[in-house]
């Protein structure tokens, strides 16, 4: 589709600048280009205007990135007119710890049990979350959905529509209603998992504290960890978070300590323990469990999903009469 300068575009953008004492530049010229078959979206806070087009059914939308802007454009604009079209329900469920791929798998029934009902995920790294919308004649399908889908999925569900949240949320609201403490020992997520939690507002109700001990030395002197643990296994290892989960719940005196050790790359891998390699670990009033992840993203991401892992870890032994 060829472009065109839309003349009532490049008369707005001019005007606006003049106001400010300026003179247009070629860059700000080529904002009022649009594709040739499509409309203009106005922009009441900047200069480049936004485009609409149709195209296989589909509508497309192109607007400009800067947060201001953008937001008050998806307001006027894009959502304003489509709030007198027919109502749509909506459900949702919020999952942590399966790919995509496999949600849709599991999930592929619903279609043919329920046509009206749409499904749609959507990557919140790393979270994933479930889109369930039916129009409201099909309500009843729609909650049948919704239902079948709970089944299904089980604790891999941490949250749904009724009550929004984070992984991080569902964590602390599981442990404030059971009446948990909690307490961390991290090493490489460098207090990710204390920085999650303490975003949230009456973390204090459940958070005690954190120790980040990323050298081994300090795994020894604020954690107690054995000296002959780590020349024996490393501090990437099962006997070592181990040992953190519990000198950290010990220490603090808190219902259930978690730690993290783990090799965020992306150096220091080796071939028996490469980058990705972490252990986290759990520890409860009954005993400890640990989980050895293979992480494949860069350094920020295996930090992200090793922090959400081990509260996820906890949030399952929540679920679970008694925990750990």
């Amino acid at each position: 589709v060829p472009l065109v300068r839309d003349a009532a575009a490049l008369a707005r953008i001019e005007a606006l600048l003049a106001r400010r004492n300026r003179r247009i530049n070629d860059s700000q010229m080529r904002q009022a280009d649009r594709p040739q078959t499509a409309r203009l979206v106005d922009n009441a806070v900047g200069t480049a205007p936004g485009f609409a087009l149709q195209h296989a059914g589909c509508e497309f939308i192109a607007l400009p990135g800067i947060p201001a802007e953008f937001d008050a454009m998806v307001q006027a604009e894009i959502l304003a007119p489509r709030r007198g079209e027919a109502p749509v329900l909506r459900r949702a469920l919020y999952c942590f710890g399966v790919m995509e791929a496999d949600l849709d798998q599991r999930l592929g029934g619903l279609h043919q049990s329920f046509p009206q009902v749409r499904l749609q995920f959507q990557v919140k790294f790393p979270e994933v979350h479930i889109g369930m919308h039916a129009p409201p004649a099909a309500a009843a399908s729609l909650d049948a959905a919704f239902a079948q889908a709970q089944a299904t999925l089980g604790p891999d569900a941490f949250a749904d529509h009724r009550a929004p949240a984070s992984l991080p949320q569902a964590v602390l609201s599981a442990c404030v209603a059971q009446g948990a403490t909690l307490s961390v020992a991290e090493s490489c997520t460098g207090g990710l998992v204390c920085d999650l939690l303490t975003d949230l507002p009456g973390s204090s109700a459940a958070f005690l504290g954190g120790i980040v001990a990323y050298d081994n030395a300090l795994k020894t002197q604020l954690l107690g960890v054995e000296e002959a643990s780590l020349r024996s296994h490393g501090a990437v290892s099962e006997p070592v978070v181990r040992q953190m989960a519990a000198q950290v719940r010990a220490r603090l005196h808190s219902t259930y300590g978690l730690s993290i050790s783990g090799v965020a790359g992306p150096g220091g891998g080796s071939d028996h323990k490469p980058v990705g390699t972490t252990w986290v670990a759990l520890a409860g009033p009954q005993h400890t469990e640990v989980r050895q992840l293979k992480l494949p993203f860069a350094r920020r991401g295996n930090k992200q999903v090793a922090a959400y892992t081990a509260l996820d870890l906890l949030r399952r032994a929540l679920l679970r009469t008694g925990g750990p």
